[in-house]
């Protein structure tokens, strides 16, 4: 494709290494790669959790009491765990989450088990990311905030009480961070809310003259 090629030089790369690049970009058509992610999955949870399988739930919340919660509280047991089931961790609404994402596409290496080429190399293609941590620890537990707004987002109630809760959870803080990079991007500016609470709120305001404050980094310390 000619855009392409004014926008990528690909003269250095060698034959063999742009018949590779061809074959990526050719397996995320559909019709011809197709990518079943769910089976990709469990088959990494079965082979991750053994005999413990039926009770990976259960194991999902040891986790994230022992681990997640007392490092990073905004992600929600009920999110978390659910991710850990299906895999899905940012939902939004009544959406119906069908389609594969494709970028979670890739092969490992691999030996051959059975048959006359036991023992032999092979490339195998599944989904061979993340099972524990969760993906909510890149953009949701932690962001810049200009403003007494954006440190609205971190607001916890019954601070100190043994039943703490907070005001906004991981998925949202998600979406502000997602916002603020492509609103700076767009406009060469800090986006700034403008009403406490509200993650969508600065959209509307374009003006590159208000004064911008300095961010500052808020610490997540909740207690266990």
């Amino acid at each position: 494709n000619s855009k392409i090629y004014n926008l990528i030089d690909f003269s250095l790369l060698k034959y063999k290494e742009k018949d590779d690049l061809e074959e990526c970009l050719k397996s995320y058509k559909e019709s011809t790669h197709p990518f079943d992610i769910d089976s990709y999955r469990d088959y990494r949870l079965r082979s991750y959790y053994g005999n413990r399988y039926d009770n990976r739930s259960s194991l999902a919340d040891w986790d994230y009491h022992e681990s997640i919660r007392s490092r990073a509280s905004l992600i929600d047991i009920r999110q978390y765990k659910g991710w850990r089931d299906t895999g899905i961790a940012f939902e939004f609404g009544d959406q119906v989450y069908n389609k594969p994402n494709r970028t979670l596409m890739a092969y490992a290496e691999g030996y051959i088990k059975q048959g006359k080429d036991k023992g032999i190399k092979k490339e195998v293609k599944g989904y061979w990311g993340d099972l524990i941590l969760s993906p909510y620890y890149t953009f949701g537990v932690d962001s810049d905030t200009p403003n007494n707004y954006a440190t609205s987002l971190y607001d916890i109630y019954n601070k100190d009480t043994g039943s703490e809760q907070h005001r906004h959870h991981t998925v949202e803080i998600a979406v502000y961070n997602l916002i603020s990079h492509i609103y700076e991007i767009e406009y060469n500016n800090i986006y700034q809310m403008t009403i406490e609470h509200d993650i969508y709120s600065g959209l509307g305001n374009k003006d590159s003259s208000r004064n911008i404050l300095q961010p500052v980094r808020i610490n997540d310390n909740t207690t266990n």
